[in-house]
């Protein structure tokens, strides 16, 4: 029987590697894709960005694949995406890490302790729990503060934020036929699941109406060869602006 600590080691040692993979991909990135850093964690850990396709592309995806520290397995689907090109006329921006210190100490939470998907401003409230720890004030954190920065900055079509550790999608808001159709590729359930005060998805999409922002919540344990495969198929088809059925309804 694996001993006190095993699950958390082994996570860590999965981050090292694929942020490893990571940093070698942006480092062979030429012409159409580069690395852009969008800030800094409470720690002064760098928070980056893997850009691919043209600045002048009229339709931006932005892909964030970990913003709790201890639900990384998106990171793997984040190192395929940026081995991959982009269609014309889009733009694919890939946050392997919104909160590196959480990443690096293998926690939900940032270096001071808050839950980062409660700490955007729309319907802010005040969490005490430990695990879910709001902070003192909406967007007290550097890491969110970079998030809404950047979103603010380049205003995404799409933006896909990766969780741990249930299997659906959860049609946060926006189109909700275009996460839908990301459900439906990837082979996952489509659901609405309850309102949390503070998230980003629920920011976003309250923020820039007209853009959609949706949660996937992957599985427990790393991405399957064949998983990514269809995650990957799933972000294809995001880009090419697919959608099923209605956009606010919420049956999958």
């Amino acid at each position: 029987m694996p001993g006190p600590g095993t699950g958390a080691r082994a996570g860590r040692r999965l981050v090292v590697v694929v942020t490893a993979m990571l940093l070698v991909v942006a480092s062979q990135l030429t012409g159409s894709g580069r690395h852009v850093i969008i800030g800094r964690s409470v720690r002064g850990r760098t928070i980056g960005a893997i850009v691919v396709g043209s600045g002048s592309a009229p339709r931006k995806i932005l892909v964030v694949g970990c913003i709790h520290g201890n639900e990384c397995a998106g990171l793997a689907i984040i190192a395929a995406l940026a081995r991959r090109p982009v269609p014309a006329g889009v733009q694919l921006w890939l946050v392997p890490e919104m909160n590196p210190d959480g990443t690096a100490a293998h926690t939900r939470q940032n270096a001071h302790g808050v839950d980062l998907n409660r700490n955007f401003s729309y319907r802010w409230a005040r969490i005490a729990d430990a695990t879910y720890k709001s902070g003192p004030r909406p967007l007290s954190e550097p890491e969110s503060r970079a998030a809404v920065a950047l979103i603010r900055r380049i205003r995404p079509s799409v933006t896909i934020w990766y969780h741990q550790h249930e299997n659906l999608v959860d049609m946060s808001g926006g189109d909700r036929g275009v996460a839908r159709r990301y459900a439906r590729t990837a082979r996952m359930r489509a659901t609405c699941l309850a309102f949390l005060p503070g998230t980003a998805t629920g920011w976003s999409n309250h923020t820039l109406p007209g853009t959609t922002s949706f949660v996937v919540e992957l599985p427990a344990g790393h991405v399957s060869a064949s998983a990514l495969a269809r995650h990957v198929a799933a972000v294809t088809g995001v880009e090419a602006g697919l959608r099923l059925g209605s956009r606010a309804g919420c049956r999958g």
